[in-house]
């Protein structure tokens, strides 16, 4: 039985190893070109480059930004101008009214308790 194997590893080896080790063609001169393939893929690479340059300025978009969390009840004061802000107001009534208004530079902001609503 051992005898059977290594005649069929030693058949299988005179096969395979000359193949392996012969000196190959130079194929280029019959290679075919393939300008289809090579278009369509050149396309996909196009529309893959678009959609990462996409991606990353929507990624992009808040990396600029920081956030500071202010206590509750901490007033904080306004770096510059801010217009059309939605506020509250007091009509004649003592009645909350909605409006817009600008708040200036260098105006103090503060969250409003219980007792003053």
């Amino acid at each position: 039985m051992l005898n059977f194997i290594l005649e069929i590893i030693i058949g299988i080896l005179r096969i395979v190893l000359p193949a392996i080790f012969a000196e190959r063609e130079d194929t280029l001169d019959n290679a075919d070109p393939q300008t289809e393939l090579k278009n369509k893929l050149r396309d996909k690479i196009k529309r893959a480059g678009w959609c990462i340059v996409i991606c990353c300025c929507l990624l992009s978009a808040g990396c600029f930004t920081k956030i500071v969390y202010v206590p509750q009840g901490t007033p904080v004061m306004l770096r510059q101008d801010i217009k059309a802000v939605k506020v509250w107001i007091l009509d004649n009534n003592k009645k909350q009214i909605p409006a817009t208004m600008d708040l200036k530079n260098g105006w103090y902001c503060v969250e409003m308790n219980d007792k003053e609503k």
